[in-house]
């Protein structure tokens, strides 16, 4: 499941919520610790996005 995206415009990449919500109920520290490795990893995942969206930017030459 995806939590996260991002943006990117002439003033660089910013991090944004996907959803509303970014986790479920949870009932035991088990839960709470699966999400939490699930929204590590999606983070993970948006910030190579992120670098990689501003390499290519920055490798465009100016307008």
């Amino acid at each position: 499941m995806e939590w996260f995206d991002y943006e990117i415009d002439v003033h660089g990449a910013v991090l944004i919520p996907a959803r509303d919500r970014l986790g479920t109920a949870s009932l035991s520290e088990a839960e709470i610790d699966s999400q939490i490795v699930e929204l590590k990893k999606d983070l993970d995942r948006v910030a190579e996005a992120m670098k990689s969206a501003v390499r290519k930017q920055q490798a465009q030459p100016p307008v």
